[in-house]
């Protein structure tokens, strides 16, 4: 399972994180503090969490694949965060 940066017509531009079929996160380095695994690939959950969510991000489509082997069609997502400031 892969996690990063979606680029159209439909692949990662920069992988930021990966899952292996164990369930190990591998994060990229300059990610690290920025992101998280928190998801369980025995109950099919994929969790990735953000930390120090910026503006700019809002403007970056993220995107996953997961790959189930050679019998199937890899599963391919997007999601585009909704950032809004903090209310003082």
């Amino acid at each position: 399972m892969l996690f990063g940066i979606f680029k159209r017509p439909g692949y990662l531009k920069t992988e930021l994180a990966e899952v292996n079929k164990n369930g190990v996160p591998r994060v990229r380095k300059d990610y690290g503090l920025s992101l998280s695994w928190a998801g369980n690939l025995t109950a099919s959950l994929a969790v990735f969490v953000l930390y120090n969510v910026q503006p700019a991000d809002g403007k970056k489509t993220f995107g996953i694949q997961v790959d189930f082997g050679y019998e199937y069609d890899m599963l391919t997502d997007i999601v585009r965060l909704q950032v809004e400031a903090k209310r003082k």
